[in-house]
């Protein structure tokens, strides 16, 4: 699959709808799908759906630790990607000012190093695995509300399918519908932890770059970095704080990457024989939070992407998503996680302000 043109076809995305599963997911992209596949390889009947169109594009800064790397090896997905051309990482370099950092991934079982896609091809192929599963995922297809059963528990959802109002009914809802997630706000689901601050992010990409290597900088108040992905491209990100976003950045991305990637004369130099393709993207710095899977009075079937399902076959819990942030643009990138956020401004306090999304 050629991960630009992801979004034109769809054609592992079942049709189908049943009138009832065990497990209704909203959002279908790395968390949702990742979820889907999971519970449907344990027998669960799970439907995923997700307004947007199969293999399209999301924000993303595509980085994946050596821990989701090792647990797309064990899914079986790995290879898909490397299959699509996803290059391998061998090292990651963290530079401080004047002080250079170098840390080599070493090669364990079946992984050889760090993997970078982008969004439209892992997301469709996570939606692959779901459906080869035996998940039914449906693109193009928003959820208008959630019902409930007489004591007010959540017992399905009103689906929007192409402008028709279905109602299917299941035993567990589980939102991976983003940060700002309807399912979240209609069950009233709590925020359990919230970070005090968070981080502004701009991207584009490059080509000619290696395609082997991270580098990651790092000065007050702002940070930088290159990170290879498909299409012999490499997503080059500048970090700065939310208030500079909304102060400077927002509606002048351009400038504002441009001037900032010139604050970090290693980068420049990186630069200077590459090309810039495509557009720039920019995050705002939303601050990163962990929402309960109940609402507060208990009676809520639904539940965040982070919280736990029981199998179907065992009882036993099965994670109910993969996606967890990842900061592998500090000096340590074997921590336990997904895809991570952007950096924050105070670049020797980052890891702690990308944690939970």
């Amino acid at each position: 699959m050629n991960p630009t043109n992801a979004g034109t076809t769809t054609p592992t995305v079942t049709r189908h709808i049943d009138p009832a599963y065990d497990v209704v997911v909203v959002g279908a992209r790395a968390a949702g799908a990742a979820t889907a596949m999971l519970l449907a390889r344990r027998g669960v009947r799970v439907l995923a759906v997700d307004r947007s169109a199969y293999g399209t594009d999301t924000l993303s800064t595509h980085s994946i630790s050596i821990a989701g790397v090792y647990l797309l090896e064990r899914w079986g997905v790995l290879d898909a990607l490397r299959d699509a051309g996803t290059p391998v990482s061998r090292a990651v370099i963290f530079n401080y000012g004047d002080e250079r950092v170098r840390i080599d991934i070493p090669a364990r079982g079946g992984v050889d190093g760090l993997y970078n896609p982008r969004r439209t091809l892992l997301d469709a192929t996570l939606v692959d695995h779901a459906v080869d599963a035996g998940a039914h995922v449906r693109h193009g297809v928003s959820v208008a509300a959630l019902t409930r059963d007489a004591d007010g528990r959540v017992d399905g959802v009103e689906l929007d399918v192409a402008g028709e109002r279905r109602r299917v009914a299941a035993r567990f809802v589980v939102g991976a519908d983003g940060v700002r997630s309807k399912v979240a706000a209609q069950v009233g689901a709590r925020t359990t932890y919230e970070e005090p601050t968070g981080a502004g992010d701009i991207y584009s990409y490059w080509t000619g770059l290696p395609s082997d290597l991270m580098e990651n900088f790092y000065e007050p108040g702002r940070a930088a970095g290159i990170i290879p992905t498909n299409d012999g491209a490499a997503a080059v990100w500048v970090g700065l704080s939310p208030e500079t976003f909304r102060e400077v950045a927002r509606g002048n991305l351009a400038p504002t990457y441009h001037a900032l990637i010139g604050t970090f004369p290693q980068l420049v130099d990186r630069l200077r024989d590459a090309t810039r393709v495509g557009g720039y993207r920019g995050f705002p710095g939303t601050p990163g939070y962990l929402r309960g899977p109940t609402a507060q009075d208990g009676r809520s079937s639904a539940t965040p992407a982070t919280s736990r399902i029981p199998s179907a076959r065992t009882g036993s819990p099965t994670p109910s998503s993969a996606r967890r942030s990842s900061p592998t643009r500090s000096p340590t990138p074997s921590s336990a996680g997904w895809t991570r956020s952007p950096p924050s401004g105070d670049t020797r306090r980052h890891a702690t302000s990308w944690r939970r999304r």
